[in-house]
């Protein structure tokens, strides 16, 4: 490798070193930072369907700001949301995601893995609701095949 090679290489390892470092703001130290991720949040179908049945039961849908951060994922920043309901005698964890910090797809954190996965589009969710008829129809007309 060349000088020059090793001093690109360099700069690009410091840069990359510099993003990282500077994804570590807390919801509660920067609070317009968070709120922005949130708000991202309830504009998802997904959090309209789940706030409705959460209000007519009396409930509350609560954002975990005091647990949630920046976090480095996969060469990019991003916020963690907690969304929880309140129960009135504790909060039950919802759904966690990650939404990115200068904008782009949010992930939604799988309860069981853990690991982050894109979130499924409505049209997706529908084609493949219909898929799912469609085979149940099949089998149905056609037992044994």
């Amino acid at each position: 490798m060349s000088i020059s090679g090793i001093t690109l290489a360099s700069a690009l390892l410091g840069i990359a070193m510099t993003c990282q470092a500077a994804c570590d703001s807390t919801a509660e130290a920067d609070t317009t930072g968070y709120r922005k991720a949130s708000d991202r949040i309830t504009t998802l179908p997904e959090f309209r369907s789940w706030y409705e049945r959460v209000k007519a039961k009396g409930e509350k849908a609560i954002f975990g700001a005091h647990v949630d951060k920046q976090q480095f994922f996969e060469r990019k920043c991003y916020w963690s949301v907690s969304v929880y309901s309140d129960e009135g005698t504790r909060l039950h964890l919802w759904q966690a995601f990650l939404v990115p910090v200068a904008g782009g797809s949010i992930l939604r954190i799988d309860p069981v893995t853990g690991e982050p996965a894109h979130l499924r589009s409505n049209s997706q969710l529908l084609t493949d609701a219909y898929q799912l008829a469609l085979r149940a129809r099949y089998s149905a007309a056609n037992p044994g095949r």
